[in-house]
């Protein structure tokens, strides 16, 4: 499942996943979260379109 990983940020109680297939890689995510039992408290999935990638890049 790693090898789909792009980026990985992680600050205070809170780690972003960033990936190329998110929901291929989110069911494989949820698996490995339960079988080690983290004490998870929220799951957000979220995608960005061309749109959101260019106002980014244009920086608005």
């Amino acid at each position: 499942m790693w090898d789909v990983v792009t980026k990985v940020i992680s600050t205070n109680n809170k780690v972003e996943i960033y990936v190329k297939n998110a929901a291929e890689t989110r069911n494989q995510l949820l698996v490995e979260i339960a079988e080690k039992q983290l004490p998870i408290t929220k799951f957000t999935v979220g995608q960005t379109s061309l749109e959101d990638l260019f106002m980014e890049v244009v920086g608005r």
